[in-house]
């Protein structure tokens, strides 16, 4: 019996990883307006330690949807970055002085709402993991005829 009690316990953390990865992303993508695909090539599960890695460092500014030129300067999505300038009509960038050059491309910090949506996710994993033990507690019960 405490062999399926680890074998379910081991299988439930590797289904409540997943479903919290899926959790966050979507989560973290209604918050920020970015696509599920950016915060997904950001997430990694590591099941032989249980943890989920998710990347947060700061997000080019093209990232957030199609960015379009407006008087003051460039808006992407809901965001809107004073005094920047396309470039190839896709990358926004910004100059860092008076002069021509340096330029460096504009990046918005999403940290906040990464950590907002994990924290959303957190009671939703934990009631995911509760009912999937209590299923692979059964299933593997009824694998060694208990």
């Amino acid at each position: 019996e405490g062999d399926a009690a680890k074998i379910a316990i081991i299988n439930s953390f590797e289904k409540t990883l997943i479903f919290f990865r899926t959790q966050v992303i979507n989560f973290a993508s209604k918050k920020t307006g970015v696509n599920k695909s950016v915060f997904k090539s950001r997430a990694f599960i590591s099941q032989s330690e249980n943890y989920l890695w998710l990347g947060v460092n700061d997000l080019y500014a093209h990232k957030f949807g199609r960015p379009v030129k407006n008087s003051t300067g460039v808006s992407v999505g809901k965001k809107s970055f004073d005094g920047a300038f396309l470039i190839n009509k896709k990358l926004v960038f910004k100059r860092l002085g008076k002069k021509r050059l340096p330029i460096k491309i504009v990046e918005s910090e999403i940290k906040s709402d990464v950590i907002l949506a994990m924290n959303a996710a957190k009671p939703l994993a934990l009631n995911f993991f509760k009912k999937s033990l209590k299923e692979n507690l059964k299933i593997e019960k009824s694998k060694r005829g208990n």
